[in-house]
């Protein structure tokens, strides 16, 4: 890998005096005036590369600072092809100081500054949500004869007695889902227009770096759709967090995130759908029943994807109490 670096490097003309590796993927360059970079070997497919580049296209013409610039090399292209492996070079900018008003504002600027709209075929998206009704109808029969056949049990085992402990808050959740998606296929009827955004693909916290400026990292995974794909992915990752508190973190949300981006009611209506769907959630009680994953992974991943729902309740009682407001 020392050589590839060397390769990699000469062609940006970095002469390095120290190569930091961070991960498998990231390595953290010192050159000869102590300047730093970030070179990253990418798993960017052909298609994946062609979404990346737009990207930085995007970030030039609109413009888009909160995207992490990326540093021509000699060809004054944005990555290098070496070996069947796509590398490119950042500068090194230290993660930042955990500030998620700040965070919420440059994932916004993102969004909105991207935002365009489309139409979509009202008919299928109707007939979809349809059967989801009829599919979250079943899970709730189905997660209620779980939960009776486990109770049945003289010893239950972890992933029974969490399941019966979980179960109260589910069923809420299930019956939050089945309301919401009434008012959702009664509202898009009366709204055809949906717009799309610049996603990121994978937002966490450890993509934010900067300081006196915040940068997200990482577009690899980059996609244009509504932006409440964005906030599902960041919340579903934030409500494993155990310190956190919901309200707190609601309250940042819609004081800085939707003030720069708003989210019409049919936007706030699927991003509570997702964040309460029980899917995966029903998936690791099946494949536990069937044996066919740990158990101690499966109450871990129990845990996680309960988290997320509870999040998704607590998200589900802001909106309504600023809607009441």
């Amino acid at each position: 890998m020392h050589e590839t670096l060397e390769q990699i490097l000469a062609a940006y003309q970095i002469h390095p005096i120290n190569q930091r590796k961070i991960s498998e993927s990231v390595y953290e360059i010192t050159d000869q005036k102590r300047q730093k970079y970030a070179l990253k070997c990418s798993r960017l497919t052909d298609d994946k590369l062609k979404k990346w580049l737009h990207v930085y296209e995007l970030a030039a013409t609109i413009p888009l600072p909160e995207v992490i610039p990326v540093y021509l090399h000699q060809s004054e292209d944005l990555y290098i092809n070496y070996q069947n492996q796509i590398y490119y070079i950042t500068p090194w900018l230290e993660k930042a100081e955990i500030d998620w008003s700040k965070y919420f504002q440059v994932l916004a600027n993102v969004h909105v500054h991207t935002k365009k709209s489309t139409v979509f075929p009202l008919q299928q998206t109707v007939k979809t949500f349809n059967q989801y009704e009829s599919y979250c109808r079943q899970m709730q029969t189905r997660l209620l004869e779980w939960v009776e056949l486990f109770e049945r049990q003289h010893y239950m085992s972890p992933v029974e007695l969490q399941v019966c402990t979980h179960y109260r808050e589910m069923n809420i959740a299930i019956e939050r889902i089945l309301t919401m998606l009434s008012v959702f296929i009664e509202e898009i009827n009366n709204q055809h227009e949906w717009s799309i955004s610049l996603c990121h693909g994978n937002v966490r916290r450890e993509h934010f770096v900067g300081t006196n400026r915040l940068h997200l990292i990482s577009w690899e995974n980059a996609y244009f759709e509504n932006a409440i794909h964005d906030l599902v992915h960041l919340f579903s990752q934030e409500a494993t967090y155990y310190d956190k508190d919901f309200k707190d973190w609601n309250e940042l949300f819609f004081g800085s995130y939707i003030q720069v981006n708003p989210l019409n009611k049919l936007e706030l209506l699927l991003l509570i759908i997702y964040l309460l769907d029980m899917s995966k959630y029903m998936q690791t009680i099946e494949q536990s029943i069937l044996h066919r994953i740990d158990m101690v992974v499966a109450v871990q991943k129990l845990q996680k994807l309960y988290r997320k729902i509870i999040f998704g309740l607590h998200f589900a009682d802001h909106v309504e109490q600023q809607e009441k407001s």
